[in-house]
């Protein structure tokens, strides 16, 4: 009973509380400089033409629709700047669920989606805390939030208005129903996300390989009765212009943005380092390339647990898409999640110091050091891939207790 007491007390001690309240206060204050220049860059969105630089264009995609000419092809007196060189890059799918905030002013729409797109977030990641919990102690529960809340890509969603935190909630919402056997949800929460964007493609591919067939016709049908919606409302011509667009953003030079960790950066990136002209060759290299990392990778999948081939596919399908732009990566929440439930704490630590240093103590602007960035961003990428190439430590059905049991060595 005296030892019982003693543990107790050391528990509550003047230096822990103290120590406790301080991380608090940081954290608070953290949150509230961070909420204040989320809120300042909604709210000078119609002066400044780079803040939410993507719903821009994705909400001007709607009014030029509404104006008589197409979601592709500008036609609308906007109420802001018109981004010079570049348009609605929706598909005709995903154009749909920007109709209703088209009826609203440019600010109230951007301040709504960003709202919509936090709340779905964390949504998602509730499911991936019924499988992995979070610590007992609420100041580490305010800490693992506030990294999210706080990552460079939810900052850059935030900031260009992107679909990066939805396409994140249906990645996870996808594993945690398709890890329940409920293939009716999972299989349309992959349907609408692949109408979406493109990087889930690899996750079909990844079900097509274990044959689950009733999940597949869901995703199928979600697909078709979306695309029939779409097709009765902006018509078959937008389907065109929009596999038009695509094609020529598939057939594009290398990119070597800061923030683009794809594996057709990577090998831009070996072009301006080596000086060399790969333009001419670049559907071949890249094609052949991505292929083979997708042939692997589905190889390796069949000797892995499920959550670790789920994880693998997601992070294949960010390395084999033409643009892998920073804000995709909230979905690689999940694979850190199970890389640290089985004890992998290298690539975890390595990607959550970069999502911290490039948004709040940058050493250096990676906008004009795109090399630099771009190489650390690929670079993280490729260890998270190789760390879950290797495999489990644990099963997946005890890989929820383990991470309760490290967790509860933290102070």
């Amino acid at each position: 009973m005296q030892r019982n007491q003693t543990k107790r007390f050391r528990l509550v001690s003047p230096f822990r509380s103290v120590g406790l309240i301080l991380l608090w206060l940081a954290l608070g204050l953290l949150f509230l400089l961070y909420t204040l220049h989320n809120y300042f860059t909604v709210a000078q969105v119609s002066a400044n033409k780079i803040n939410l630089y993507d719903f821009k264009l994705f909400y001007s995609g709607v009014l030029d629709y509404f104006s008589g000419g197409s979601i592709y092809n500008p036609s609308a007196v906007l109420p802001f700047e018109r981004i010079s060189g570049s348009s609605n890059n929706n598909s005709p799918i995903g154009t749909l669920l920007f109709i209703p905030f088209a009826q609203l002013p440019l600010v109230w729409a951007a301040a709504l989606w960003n709202t919509l797109s936090l709340i779905l977030l964390f949504w998602g990641l509730s499911f991936v805390w019924r499988i992995y919990p979070l610590p007992q102690q609420w100041h580490w529960r305010a800490a693992i939030v506030l990294f999210v809340y706080t990552a460079y890509p939810v900052s850059n969603a935030l900031q260009l208005g992107t679909w990066g935190m939805i396409i994140a909630f249906l990645d996870f919402t996808v594993w945690y129903f398709a890890r329940k056997q409920d293939e009716k949800r999972a299989g349309v929460l992959l349907g609408l996300a692949i109408t979406c964007r493109w990087q889930p493609f690899t996750l079909v591919l990844y079900f097509l390989s274990l044959q689950r067939w009733r999940f597949l016709f869901f995703s199928a049908l979600s697909i078709l009765c979306t695309s029939i919606l779409a097709l009765l409302i902006f018509g078959l011509n937008s389907f065109v212009e929009f596999g038009r667009l695509a094609i020529s953003i598939s057939g594009q030079g290398f990119g070597n943005g800061a923030y683009d960790g794809s594996l057709r950066a990577v090998l831009g990136r070996f072009a301006v380092l080596l000086n060399l002209d790969l333009s001419p060759s670049i559907s071949f290299l890249w094609l052949a390339l991505a292929l083979t990392l997708l042939g692997v990778t589905l190889w390796r999948c069949r000797r892995l647990s499920f959550d670790y081939a789920y994880s693998l596919m997601l992070v294949c399908g960010l390395l084999v898409t033409p643009l892998s732009w920073m804000h995709y990566h909230m979905a690689l929440l999940l694979p850190m999640t199970v890389l640290f439930a089985n004890r992998r704490y290298l690539a975890v630590v390595y990607t959550g110091l970069l999502w911290v240093s490039i948004n709040i103590f940058v050493p250096v602007d990676f906008d004009n050091y795109p090399l630099l960035g771009g190489t650390l961003l690929s670079l993280s990428l490729f260890l998270l891939y190789l760390s879950l190439f290797r495999g489990v430590r644990n099963e997946d059905k005890k890989a929820g207790a383990t991470l309760k049991q490290v967790l509860l060595l933290l102070p």
